[in-house]
């Protein structure tokens, strides 16, 4: 079995395992990986792609609990999707799980359609964050969760701490966040001087509007080591005014990307 055989790998320092289109991950699956795990000292980096498992809190605490024992770990990327019968019980264990961690330098949640996973959950990576401070690259995927602006607050609390902060992925889409935790967030990322990659979703927000609108031009026109940069704000709350208002920034200089969608 597949758990058997990475048991054997004492030495690895790479895991990727992709299950993306597997509908017969079962809880009971989930927990012989997470078992194996327990001989992978040397592993630096792991990718596990669950978008379509069909485990619930259960599994998902299995992973954690696996994660827990990883601790040379510096890449993670964690996928779930809207098959995954999870929810904030669950998923909070994750971050948990790499709160002790010291070293982590990238980053990937998806929660993608996971609709019972909200506030607890970005909280709680927001706790990682704090521990973690050498990450340079974080790509969070919350599209269509029950997060919240509270949840965005206390998370930008840890974000901030991320001053080698290089490439960000923040997507918000479909959630009931608006300009209060928009705006915080954007401040926040505002105080990153070396970031250099952003690609941030508000899609269908429709609480987030020009404010926030202003504030992320703002953030383009001061933050001039950002080359690379991707703004998705369809079916928002902008006005025309606030739509013009951030393609206006386009021409400021020359970006290597800068990909605009309102």
């Amino acid at each position: 079995s597949i758990s058997n055989a990475i048991s054997q790998l004492s030495l690895l320092q790479a895991l990727t395992i992709t299950l993306a289109e597997n509908d017969g991950i079962t809880n009971e699956v989930s927990y012989r990986i997470a078992t194996a795990f327990s001989s992978l000292t040397s592993l630096n980096q792991i990718t596990l792609n669950f978008k379509k498992a069909s485990i619930d809190d259960n599994g998902v605490i299995s992973i954690a609990n696996g994660l827990r024992r990883l601790t040379a770990l510096k890449n993670v990327e964690l996928v779930f999707g809207e098959n995954t019968k999870v929810s904030d019980d669950g998923c909070s264990s994750i971050p948990d799980a790499l709160s002790s961690f010291q070293s982590l330098t990238y980053l990937q949640f998806s929660f993608w359609g996971c609709e019972r996973v909200g506030d607890k959950t970005l909280t709680r990576i927001g706790s990682v964050l704090r521990s973690n401070t050498s990450i340079t690259k974080l790509d969070l995927r919350l599209n269509r969760t029950g997060v919240t602006n509270t949840g965005v607050i206390a998370f930008s609390e840890g974000l901030v701490r991320l001053t080698l902060l290089t490439d960000l992925l923040l997507y918000l889409d479909r959630t009931s966040v608006s300009d209060d935790g928009a705006l915080h967030v954007i401040d926040v990322i505002s105080t990153f001087s070396k970031l250099s990659s952003l690609e941030i979703a508000f899609r269908a927000c429709s609480g987030v509007t020009d404010r926030s609108g202003d504030r992320l031009a703002n953030l383009v026109q001061t933050r001039t080591a950002l080359t690379d940069l991707i703004v998705r704000m369809q079916r928002t709350g902008l006005s025309e005014n606030g739509r013009n208002t951030l393609r206006g920034t386009k021409s400021l200089r020359n970006f290597a990307r800068f990909d605009l969608y309102v």
